[in-house]
């Protein structure tokens, strides 16, 4: 009704209203997202009307879908009445590219790691699904809305090394950006960067993107040389490898934050290494945490275009409606859950999604009696009784152990009720390829020396043009194989095969 009231005054105001942006209690973090929702509603609205204008001027009559931070897809109208629901909606895009490449690679549990220029995106994927996150923020500002579980490190090829006032090497989280970018690029760049260290140790080739961008190692060199190695009395390449150690390092800490942290051993888990520099950091990064296994997609630079090509139409519904034992209202629940999903399967219609395609999730927030945190878990029957709420106790008390390494014999109280309502739109397969009758040594493009600790310093390595490998193919470290959106190195030790979509799959050897 208040929204009715404002519209009667001001027709064309964009109003945003808590109960349809986030139907949750806690007040603060309700009135902050659904602020941010209105804040950003006028700008995404005018976006969103240029590009469908654009799109109708150049002949193109079809609707349009846009990434949410669930991983999910929306059509543009809802987009334009919750924009922010596509908050952090890039990253999101990357892990469910992992979650196909996953899927196509026969790996259950994976950890994305999308390494691009000023950052590094990492999430955890098991048994076959994303994380998500309910305690999100955006800068200084919480949010509860569902979120995959992604942790963003100020940490890639751009980020700037230097020597603290305390004589200590750092790398980020600053970054040269792309304009002026890193000292190589000769685009007025003069802090030294991980672009400019992989450089100075042959492990990116100095023509990249196909030959279109040329890059100075000779001043990369002399950057690392004036302003890390002197200053710290060491050697020219000692200095490049220790930038990209520190990097590599500061991975490995995001990476435990989604694994460790959350109550998972990353050694069980395969590395996804896309974006530009992912895939030449992988290794370093896996070596690190035990894992034994990376797989580099066949573009990595454009996995995350990808993955909005694989994500289904996908929303979240939410009510809190508190039970405490023993008194669990099952009707009441029951109530919730059904117009929650009447809502859903409204919006899939409206969406266009044919009913058979309609796909719906009970999911319920529990906690122990009066805390102050809820744990999310699946509800796995789809009709509320005595028997499925004793399971969801059971799964909550296992995953309160999984998180926080213990669990209590006390009372559970169901604290909110969600459901996920997606619909299958159809998605894009990615193509077998036919396997290759040549050897991969037919793919050799170039040698060149190129340094790895493991090795104590320089060894030959030979330069694979990716796109001449083809499935059943088998390269040895060390080894690169360029391509035009990024670098695989497989360093000393480990084994790359190309599977039959592209994928280089790296192991250690036996």
């Amino acid at each position: 009704r208040a929204r009715e009231l404002i519209l009667e005054e001001y027709p064309n105001a964009q109003v945003s209203i808590s109960s349809e942006v986030l139907a949750v209690f806690r007040e603060y973090e309700r009135t902050i997202t659904t602020v941010l929702n209105a804040y950003v509603m006028p700008l995404v609205s005018s976006y969103i009307g240029s590009l469908e204008s654009s799109l109708r001027a150049n002949g193109i009559d079809a609707s349009f879908s846009i990434m949410k931070s669930n991983g999910g897809m929306i059509g543009a109208g809802a987009a334009v009445r919750q924009p922010v629901h596509t908050a952090l909606s890039g990253p999101a895009a990357g892990v469910m590219a992992t979650l196909q490449i996953a899927k196509n690679t026969g790996v259950a549990n994976s950890i994305s790691f999308d390494m691009g220029g000023t950052s590094t995106d990492v999430s955890l994927l098991r048994e076959g699904s994303p994380t998500t996150n309910l305690a999100g923020r955006l800068g200084n500002w919480p949010i509860q809305l569902p979120m995959l579980d992604i942790v963003t490190i100020g940490c890639g090829g751009g980020s700037i090394a230097n020597v603290s006032p305390y004589g200590s090497l750092t790398v980020g989280p600053a970054s040269a950006g792309a304009v002026p970018g890193p000292v190589c690029y000769a685009k007025g760049g003069t802090a030294p960067t991980v672009t400019d260290a992989n450089l100075v140790l042959g492990r990116i080739n100095n023509q990249i993107a196909g030959g279109t961008l040329p890059l100075d190692a000779a001043a990369a060199a002399r950057s690392i040389q004036e302003q890390i190695a002197a200053p710290l009395n060491m050697d020219l390449h000692a200095a490049a490898s220790g930038i990209l150690s520190i990097a590599n390092n500061t991975m490995v800490g995001a990476i435990r934050n989604v694994s460790v942290e959350r109550g998972h051993d990353p050694r069980e888990f395969s590395l996804v290494a896309y974006g530009g520099a992912g895939p030449m950091h992988a290794i370093d990064v896996a070596r690190l945490l035990g894992i034994n296994q990376v797989v580099a997609p066949l573009h990595p630079g454009i996995a995350s275009a990808y993955g909005l090509l694989v994500a289904e139409l996908k929303n979240d519904y939410a009510r809190t409606s508190l039970q405490t034992p023993p008194d669990y209202d099952l009707d009441g629940m029951e109530r919730v859950y059904a117009e929650m999903e009447g809502e859903g399967r409204d919006w899939l219609r409206e969406e266009g999604v044919p009913q058979d395609r309609h796909v719906f999730s009970r999911w319920a927030d529990l906690r122990y009696a009066h805390q102050g945190s809820e744990v999310t878990v699946a509800f796995s029957t789809t009709q509320v009784t005595t028997k499925a709420i004793h399971e969801v106790i059971e799964v909550f008390h296992n995953r309160h152990q999984q998180l926080f390494g213990f669990a209590l014999d006390q009372p559970v109280e169901i604290v909110t009720l969600r459901v996920a309502a997606s619909g299958d739109v159809g998605s894009v397969d990615m193509p077998r390829l036919s396997c290759g009758l040549d050897a991969p040594d037919k793919a050799i493009a170039s040698q060149r020396q190129v340094f790895f600790d493991e090795a104590g310093g320089f060894v030959p390595c030979g330069v694979y043009d990716r796109d001449r490998l083809a499935p059943g193919n088998s390269i040895d470290g060390p080894a690169i194989l360029e391509g035009m959106d990024s670098t695989v190195l497989i360093n000393p030790g480990w084994t790359g095969k190309i599977d039959e979509y592209g994928n280089c799959i790296m192991e250690p050897g036996k």
